[in-house]
């Protein structure tokens, strides 16, 4: 009898901890970020940074705002990525500001399944403007499913960071030495014309 309840208690046990345990493997969210999420350029150089969605299902729609530092980096230009067909699709580069592009945006047309997997969203060109660092965060986000009524999305962020670096200019010639022979010349010259003054003097 014990033998039994004792295997009771450690199945029952193993599908608690299952119970805990597996949604947390099998079911992570996906991830709507900047990648790369760390990147470093030099002064004036002008870069391009993706906004990519991870892993995500049935994605229909999605929307976000991008916060950058505007004494740092301006943005000039946002195009569509390639996770959404172009054909079967809309797209809004979202309205500049200063430090902010808001409601960047697409859409799937019609009714049917949205797009599984990952691949970039949308794509944001920048120019970097002076020396420091400037974050990039992703605000105001929101994905939603193709279900009807309309489904939001659960999911992560990942902001990303940008560090400018003053350029480097080639650097100076270093001023060329004189040989050996030259500087035995150049003291054998200077000796003679003390020695010619002496004369004059004379």
């Amino acid at each position: 009898m014990k033998k039994y309840f004792s295997k009771a208690i450690f199945i029952s046990v193993i599908v608690i901890l299952g119970g805990i345990f597996n949604p947390l493997i099998s079911h992570a969210l996906p991830i709507l970020g900047v990648t790369p999420d760390s990147k470093t350029v030099t002064l004036g150089d002008s870069f391009t940074l993706d906004i990519t969605i991870t892993d995500v299902t049935d994605l229909a729609s999605f929307v976000f705002d991008v916060k950058f530092d505007s004494a740092i980096l301006s943005v000039s230009s946002v195009t569509r990525g390639d996770f959404f067909p172009s054909g079967g699709s809309t797209f809004n580069p979202g309205s500049f500001a200063s430090g902010e592009v808001s409601l960047i945006s697409g859409d799937l047309l019609g009714f049917g399944p949205g797009v599984n997997g990952t691949g970039v969203l949308a794509s944001i060109a920048f120019d970097s403007l002076v020396v420091g660092t400037s974050s990039i965060v992703l605000e105001s986000a929101a994905l939603e499913g193709s279900g009807f009524p309309v489904s939001s999305i659960p999911f992560d962020l990942r902001h990303g960071f940008v560090e400018v670096l003053a350029s480097s200019g080639p650097s100076p010639s270093p001023a060329p030495v004189p040989e050996p022979a030259s500087v035995v010349l150049l003291g054998s010259g200077l000796l003679a014309l003390i020695v010619m003054k002496r004369k004059v003097i004379k």
